[in-house]
């Protein structure tokens, strides 16, 4: 069944009415094994579709709880009589006995199961796309996160990358340049989100004008887009 269903999961949408209704999802969708996960990537399914039926199926509403006094009193008058009379007589599990009877009288028939209102197409498409998009809000915030956090390193590094920097270039050959170079990117971009710039190509041009023999440094700043 999770083989059908993960097939079915990869149809050509297009070629769906939008009203068509969503299958039974099968009890292990959510639990795919090595072969069924190399099959989702070999279709390239889309993974949020899939997060959403799999969802579907962990967070299946549960039956409410019955209380036990409702549920004695759905058993006939007969049925009552019966259990006493056998429990007078000591009769071995008649608890577990009594229990299944009472679950049977509150359990759903397979006809009201199958009533139950079932997603479509289009509401599945629709959900699918939330989740897209909530799913691309969380990772873009986590990215900027995680470049705030990298831009507050390079901040606190700063005179010692421009020193770094100097050093590199003082070593005269072309490894040292794109160490130097690697690194005035890094401060570079700290410049943009600082809004230093100017600064930043203040100091390139001094550098320039130290090392203003070095035509192959000057090549590469030029390539690297950091000459102003």
């Amino acid at each position: 069944m999770a083989w059908a269903h993960t097939c079915w999961l990869h149809h050509r949408w297009e070629d769906l009415e939008a009203d068509v209704p969503e299958p039974p999802v099968p009890a292990r969708l959510n639990k795919l094994n090595g072969a069924l996960n190399f099959f989702v990537e070999l279709l390239d399914m889309d993974p949020d579709l899939l997060s959403l039926v799999t969802k579907a199926r962990r967070q299946k509403k549960r039956k409410p709880e019955v209380k036990i006094e409702a549920m004695i009193s759905r058993l006939s008058d007969q049925e009552k009589d019966d259990f006493l009379v056998r429990v007078t007589k000591d009769e071995p599990l008649l608890s577990v006995k009594l229990n299944q009877r009472l679950q049977k009288l509150v359990k759903t028939p397979k006809s009201a199961r199958m009533q139950e209102s079932t997603r479509t197409i289009g509401t599945m498409l629709q959900e699918a796309e939330q989740i897209k998009q909530r799913r691309k809000e969380a990772e873009g915030k986590k990215r900027e996160a995680k470049k705030l956090q990298r831009l507050k390193k390079l901040e606190a590094e700063e005179s010692t990358l421009w020193d770094q920097v100097d050093l590199h270039i003082s070593e005269k050959n072309v490894k040292a340049y794109d160490a130097a170079i690697d690194i005035l990117k890094k401060l570079h971009t700290l410049a943009k989100h600082k809004n230093t710039e100017a600064e930043f190509e203040l100091k390139i041009r001094h550098l320039m004008q130290r090392y203003s023999r070095l035509s192959s440094l000057k090549s590469k700043l030029d390539w690297a887009k950091l000459i102003p």
